[in-house]
This record gives structure tokens, C-alpha cells and sequence, in this order.
């Protein structure tokens, strides 16, 4: 419509993109980095590992109690977002590749779903890695490994790429400026630091 120079999220699903399509707006969707989608549990649940083929089964109702996965006798609770949610769009395409329709707890907030599994021993849910250890962690809740990976190993899983994303006929020539140096090695390297306290960026 106009309103917006540019936005950065991951690639829609289906839905949001046949929109997207039916506008005939000249669309640019660039690539500048990997994001991992972490797994929460409740802190007290002694599971610390999931297959993503569990995971699947876990969220189509064919695994329904932790004791099938080496956990406690108790009824799993599956928690996630409202559809068209950037990080239940990515969820669904990484984890089955098509739209999750069993009965969850839909939640309309990030920070409220990692509370609820924070208060539910019984919980598990979803976020992207960046959202749980930059800007809303819970003490209550922990990450689990994913296939026998953790979240910042390379070979995790568990990921969505985020795009740079503008109109082509944009009369600002900075978006595309800006999105050709986020994608270059400086500014991978500034993403990267984004995850890592630690690291300076000269």
C-alpha cells in the first residue's frame, strides 16, 4: 500500500503469499541470515532432547504423554502462536511443511506462550532463538536439544531464513544498499553479534 519502505520477516505461507501474489506488486525478498527456532519445555520436565520427528508427532497428536519420551506420566500440553504469526509460519514449514490443525492452546503473544509453558510442567512450545535469549527469557522454562543438536550448533535443525523484503520500484536506493551490506561479510558479522553479547563490531 505504500505505508511501509521495508520489512524484515521470514517468506509467508501459503495463505499470506497468494495474497502477496494477488496484489501484483513487484516484490523483492532478500536473504540476510539463518534463524534457529528454539523448543521450550517447562524447567521441571527432565526431557532435554526431541527428534523433529517427535516433535511432528507431538503437535499431530500422535505422541500425547511425556512418559512416551522418557518423561513423567503426564499429558502433553502443546502451546502455539495464532495463524499468520511470523514465528508460527516459520514453525509449520521447518517442522511438517504444512498447516498445524490439531487443538493447541493458540496464544497471541510471544511472551504470553513462553509464561504459560513457564507455569505448565507439562508445556512445550516454541520461539525464535534470538526472541528467548535477547529480549524475553523465562527462568521457569528451558531449551531443549533438537535431534541431538543444541540451538547453536551449526547443524540444529530447526531453522528459518529472514528476508530483507521491498517494493522493486522503491524510488530509495538505500534499501537496496542496505540490504546488499547486510548481506555482506561485515554485515553478517553485525547480525552475529546481535546473538552474542560479547562480540564488538568495529
Amino acid at each position: 500500500e505504500g505505508k511501509t519502505d521495508l520489512l524484515i520477516g521470514n517468506d509467508g505461507n501459503e495463505i499470506l503469499n497468494h495474497q502477496l501474489e494477488q496484489t501484483g506488486l513487484p516484490i523483492v525478498k532478500e536473504k540476510i541470515w539463518t534463524e534457529p527456532i528454539a523448543i521450550l519445555l517447562n524447567k521441571d520436565n527432565p526431557v532435554n532432547n526431541l527428534t523433529v520427528s517427535q516433535i511432528q508427532d507431538i503437535y499431530f497428536g500422535r505422541i500425547r504423554n511425556w512418559s512416551e519420551l522418557g518423561g513423567k506420566q503426564q499429558s502433553i500440553h502443546t502451546y502455539q502462536l495464532e495463524r499468520g504469526n511470523g514465528s508460527q509460519t516459520a514453525f509449520e514449514k521447518t517442522v511438517k511443511g504444512n498447516n498445524i490443525d490439531e487443538n493447541h492452546h493458540e496464544i497471541h503473544t510471544m511472551p504470553d506462550i513462553i509464561d504459560d509453558v513457564a507455569k505448565d510442567v507439562s508445556g512445550i512450545c516454541y520461539t525464535f532463538w534470538s526472541y528467548y535469549t535477547r529480549m524475553y527469557a523465562n527462568t521457569q522454562t528451558h531449551m531443549i536439544a533438537v535431534d541431538g543438536t543444541a540451538v547453536t550448533d551449526p547443524s540444529y535443525p530447526l531453522k528459518d531464513d529472514l528476508y530483507m523484503i521491498y517494493r522493486k520500484d522503491h524510488p530509495n536506493e538505500n534499501l537496496h544498499r542496505l540490504t546488499s551490506w547486510l548481506k555482506s561479510a561485515k554485515g553478517q558479522e553485525l547480525i552475529a553479534a546481535c546473538y552474542q553479547p560479547e562480540r564488538t563490531v568495529e
